[in-house]
C-alpha cells in the first residue's frame, strides 16, 4: 500500500507495496516477498527484459529496464509508472452526497487522471469539497460524464467548469432535458442559467476510451430518454445513474419516464453483467448486480 492508500496488484498476478524508498514485490506462484532498494537503481543502459521472461523470477532485472526505459527516476512517479505497465493500479472511486437531492456524484481515478460523473454540487461548500480531493491527489481531471441531464446530476456542472476547462460528454438520444436545464432548475426553486455548448456525445458502444479510462456505455433508458450506465469491467463497478437502485428503481414519472422500458434496460442490459459486479447509483448506498436480480422487487430476474 502507498502513502494514498491504494493497493496494487500485478496481472501475474503479484502485487506492489512501498515503504519509504523498498519496493516490495509479493510473487504469489513462490510464496516469497522480494525487495528492492530503489535508491540503488541508477540510470544505467539496461535492455528492456522480456517481462514474460523475467518477472517474477528476477524482478529487480524489470524494475531497472522500466525506469531507464522511460527515464523516470522520482520515487513516486516510478512506482506509478511500473504498476501502470503491468495494469497494476486500481481505479479509485470518491463518492460526495450532494445537493437536496442527495445525489451521488463520482470522482473516478486511474493513474495521473480523473473522471467527474453527475456533478450535482448545489453549494459552493460541495465544490470545495470536491475540488480539495482533486487538488489533494496528483491527477488531473479529463472529463465530465453525465449519465442523463436530470437537474440534480448537473447543477454543478457550471462550478466546475468555471475552473476547469474539459469536455463534457452527455448521450444524444434526446436533448431535450439539457435544452431545458434553467426551466428544470426553476421548477426545483434553483436559480440556473442554461449551457451555451452541446456536450460531446456518448453513445452506446463498448471500449469507449477517455484518457486512461477504459468503459462500456451502456444506453438505459426509463428514467431518462438520455440516460446511459457506464461499466468498468476492468475494476468490475458499475456508475448506473439513476436506473438501478439498492433494492429499488429510478422514477418512471418525469419527462419519457416509462416503467416497461425502465425494466427491460435493468433485465436486458445490466442483469446481464457479472453478479459480482459493485452497482454505484445516484442515489442511495452501493449494490451489487447479483443482490438486485435477487432482492429487487421492483425489477425481478427472469
Amino acid at each position: 500500500t502507498d502513502a494514498t492508500g491504494t493497493s496494487a496488484k500485478f496481472y501475474y498476478p503479484s502485487a506492489i507495496t512501498i515503504d519509504g524508498i523498498n519496493l516490495y514485490v509479493a510473487d504469489y506462484s513462490n510464496h516469497k516477498i522480494r525487495k528492492i532498494d530503489l535508491s540503488k537503481i541508477e540510470s544505467a543502459d539496461v535492455a528492456l527484459r522480456n517481462i514474460d521472461d523475467d518477472f517474477p523470477t528476477n524482478p529487480e532485472v524489470t524494475v531497472k529496464a522500466m525506469f531507464t526505459n522511460t527515464g523516470v527516476f522520482e520515487l513516486k512517479d516510478a512506482v506509478n509508472t511500473i504498476a501502470s505497465f503491468f495494469y497494476a493500479l486500481p481505479m479509485k472511486l470518491k463518492k460526495f452526497e450532494v445537493g437536496p437531492f442527495t445525489e451521488n456524484t463520482y470522482l473516478l481515478l486511474e493513474g495521473d487522471q480523473a473522471i467527474l460523473v453527475d456533478p450535482g454540487f448545489a453549494s459552493l461548500d460541495e465544490y470545495k469539497a470536491f475540488k480539495s480531493e482533486l487538488d489533494g491527489t496528483s491527477t488531473k481531471l479529463q472529463a465530465i460524464c453525465l449519465t442523463h441531464a436530470h437537474v440534480d446530476h448537473i447543477l454543478g456542472l457550471h462550478k466546475v467548469l468555471n475552473d476547469f476547462d474539459v469536455p463534457v460528454y452527455l448521450n444524444h438520444s434526446d436533448p431535450f432535458l439539457w435544452n431545458n436545464f434553467e426551466q428544470q432548475s426553476q421548477i426545483f426553486g434553483f436559480r440556473s442559467v442554461g449551457f451555451d455548448f452541446t456536450p460531446e456525445p456518448l453513445p452506446e458502444q463498448e471500449n469507449f476510451t477517455l484518457g486512461n479510462f477504459l468503459f462500456d456505455v451502456i444506453y438505459t433508458p426509463g428514467h431518462a430518454p438520455d440516460h446511459v450506465s457506464l461499466y468498468f469491467e476492468d475494476s468490475g463497478l458499475l456508475i448506473a445513474g439513476d436506473v438501478l437502485f439498492f433494492e429499488s428503481i429510478g422514477r418512471t414519472d418525469l419527462y419519457k419516464g416509462d416503467f416497461d422500458t425502465l425494466a427491460n434496460s435493468i433485465r436486458k442490459k445490466l442483469y446481464k453483467l457479472p453478479d459480482d459486479t459493485s452497482v454505484y447509483p445516484g442515489h442511495g448506498p452501493a449494490t451489487t448486480i447479483g443482490r438486485e436480480k435477487k432482492h429487487n422487487a421492483f425489477v425481478k430476474a427472469e
